[in-house]
């Protein structure tokens, strides 16, 4: 089951990705230092029938953003998943990039749940698991250069345009 959660949560983080090219914002009229909003919501369907839903909040003030996004599961695909999630993340903008603080992902999907939070700090991540996986010989370990350069799913989304409109 848990594999099946986390395939619907990379599902739903694909479809937003597709989703995203759509979104049109005309940022060349917000005045220097007022906070913009941006509201998204997106129905993934499959031949027609309802299958997902997700909504996506993205806030930028000065250099500083926040994005949070929840998700469900929807029509007959509850039938056989049902599930539900939420992920967050807030940071700041430099040099037109934007770089995470923090990151929270947490899913529920029929008995199986799970949180993962990840914090970034001098350029690297660490992460804490409510349910840390069992030491596992085959799995390369991860070391402290792995930490390095990293971004969340989330903050990767975000994408500077240049340009008006």
């Amino acid at each position: 089951m848990l594999r099946l959660t986390r395939s619907l949560l990379l599902v739903a983080v694909a479809l937003l990705a597709l989703c995203l090219p759509a979104i049109r914002a005309d940022t060349g009229a917000q005045p220097a230092g007022e906070p913009a909003k941006l509201d998204a919501d997106y129905a993934a369907t499959l031949f027609g029938f309802p299958i997902g839903h997700v909504s996506w909040t993205i806030e930028l003030h000065d250099n500083h953003f926040s994005a949070a996004a929840s998700g469900e599961t929807a029509g007959l695909l509850r039938v056989f998943a049902r599930g539900h999630g939420v992920a967050k993340s807030h940071g700041i903008v430099t040099e037109r990039r934007a770089a995470a603080a923090d990151f929270m992902v947490s899913y529920v999907s029929g008995n199986s749940s799970d949180t993962i939070k990840i914090i970034f700090k001098d350029g690297k991540a660490k992460e804490h698991l409510a349910h840390p996986p069992q030491p596992n010989p085959r799995v390369v370990p991860l070391t402290e250069a792995y930490r390095a350069g990293v971004v969340d799913p989330m903050t990767g989304l975000l994408i500077d345009v240049p340009g008006h409109g």
